[in-house]
């Protein structure tokens, strides 16, 4: 069991520490990062699709007709996710992206509500409507809607939906997912990378190495994640995915100097609260099913 804990929540962690290395590269375009991110993704989850036996999976999955459509659905979510959670941080938002989050897994329980008929407890709603009601005092105080978390929590949300109803393994839906949109990002990459102008021209070999170390921390974090929850009940998962946004929220303010502000405490202990509130009926749930958390995972 506590090596399980402790994959699970180093996991979570380095999602959470993925921001620092995302402002490594903070003088490229977010739309070239994503497309090496894609680009560099393929050979390393397909390596850990091998290094875990699941090739016959992947197999299947491509004349799985319905699997592939929801992938590429998904695929296509996760892009728009990747793009806005990079521009968001190299704008200096890493805080936003905390609160996005800290938020998902209650998105996540409404699009289960919703979409797949689940059964839910006054507590869990409860919760809901104390994280909606600290995004809007957020709201009203600042007089601005936070489209950046909400755009993350949504987009990662649905993702999570789309790879659910698919029923493939993470890392094997995550290579299916870039393999497809591997052939427009092929042709981007052809077009911006070289020339007077091209995003490689001059590039030194520091940024290069960066640049393909992106397909790694994709990887890395959504194996070791994928491992890690196999052995742990739902409820401990839980818990322990909140030490990505955590990581995320005191980086913001530790080491890139945001500001956090009145109007984001207040927001932020609305969320808090409405987390602890929806967790209760965790423990109780995990131990009278024994089920597993088996959700698919994969960092802004």
């Amino acid at each position: 069991m506590k090596r399980y804990v402790a994959i699970t929540f180093l996991a979570n962690v380095l999602f959470g520490l993925i921001p620092v290395y995302w402002k490594l590269l903070g003088d490229t375009s977010t739309s070239y990062i994503l497309a090496q991110r894609i680009l560099w993704s393929v050979p390393f989850t397909l390596l850990i699709v091998a290094l875990s036996g699941n090739l016959p999976k992947l197999k299947a999955a491509v004349h799985n007709k319905k699997a592939l459509l929801l992938t590429i659905l998904a695929g296509l979510v996760i892009t728009g996710n990747w793009y806005l959670y990079i521009w968001a941080v190299n704008s200096g938002m890493v805080m936003e992206t905390s609160i996005a989050y800290f938020i998902a897994p209650l998105v996540v329980f409404l699009l289960g509500v919703t979409f797949f008929r689940e059964k839910f407890r006054a507590n869990e709603m409860a919760g809901v409507c104390l994280a909606a009601a600290g995004i809007v005092i957020y709201t009203l105080w600042m007089g601005i809607v936070p489209l950046v978390p909400l755009g993350l929590a949504l987009s990662f949300s649905v993702y999570g939906a789309l790879k659910k109803a698919a029923g493939l393994e993470p890392a094997v839906s995550l290579t299916l997912e870039m393999t497809v949109l591997l052939p427009f990002t092929l042709i981007y990459l052809g077009m911006t990378s070289f020339g007077p102008e091209g995003a490689l021209t001059g590039a030194s070999p520091l940024k290069i190495v960066l640049l393909i170390g992106t397909g790694v921390i994709s990887a890395l974090p959504l194996w070791l994640y994928s491992f890690g929850v196999k052995g742990l009940p739902f409820s401990l998962v839980g818990v322990l995915q909140y030490a990505w946004p955590t990581t995320s929220l005191l980086l913001s303010v530790l080491a890139f100097g945001e500001p956090l502000t009145l109007s984001k405490l207040v927001c932020f202990l609305f969320i808090w609260a409405g987390l602890g509130v929806f967790s209760l009926s965790w423990l109780p749930s995990a131990r009278l099913s024994g089920s597993r958390h088996n959700a698919s995972h994969s960092a802004g």
